[in-house]
């Protein structure tokens, strides 16, 4: 059903899409959280693109960012509900409805999209049902969940290219129940 991010620890568990997003990228992908310390959570980050999680002991809130636009408070909330973020292009939405649209631009990422990770920041402690990734609206990424039965493997599936994504850090995952 999902898989856990256990570490805070930059490069402890992450995986490489092989994606480098552009201006006519989008993501979407249903997530929730499960601590709520003073610290920040990478959910997917690039150079130009991020979604995080900054949390205090009081408070959770969503931040991203769009080709050095912050999108910030974009969420406030105390609990650790699943939600659908998507960042189609340069238009946000948190479950199904617009946050901001940020100013069109082209642009090309130098770094690859990580999922649970940012280049050079924190992982995320977080929690993925499924995440996918389209672009000029051509689907090129659609991950799930799994695992693999011959060695028990915690990863992500990409339907689009039938390839199984093994973490690229160094902490395991956690799986959550099997569907």
């Amino acid at each position: 059903e999902y898989i856990k991010g256990t570490s805070y620890v930059t490069g402890s568990n992450y995986f490489k899409t092989g994606i480098y997003p552009t201006n006519k990228t989008t993501i979407e992908l249903r997530y929730s959280f499960y601590k709520n310390e003073n610290n920040y959570s990478n959910l997917y980050a690039s150079s130009r693109q991020f979604l995080a999680q900054s949390t205090t002991a009081n408070d959770t809130r969503v931040v991203a960012l769009w080709n050095g636009e912050l999108i910030g408070n974009m969420s406030s909330f105390n609990n650790f509900n699943a939600h659908v973020i998507k960042q189609d292009k340069n238009v946000m939405y948190f479950d199904g409805s617009v946050v901001q649209t940020c100013t069109n631009a082209e642009w090309q990422d130098e770094n690859e999209l990580l999922l649970f990770g940012c280049p050079g920041g924190q992982d995320a402690s977080a929690i993925l049902y499924y995440c996918k990734i389209w672009e000029d609206d051509i689907l090129v990424r659609d991950f799930v969940p799994c695992y693999r039965k011959s060695d028990g493997l915690i990863g992500i599936l990409d339907k689009v290219e039938c390839k199984f994504y093994e973490n690229a850090g160094t902490v395991p995952f956690e799986k959550g129940p099997n569907i």
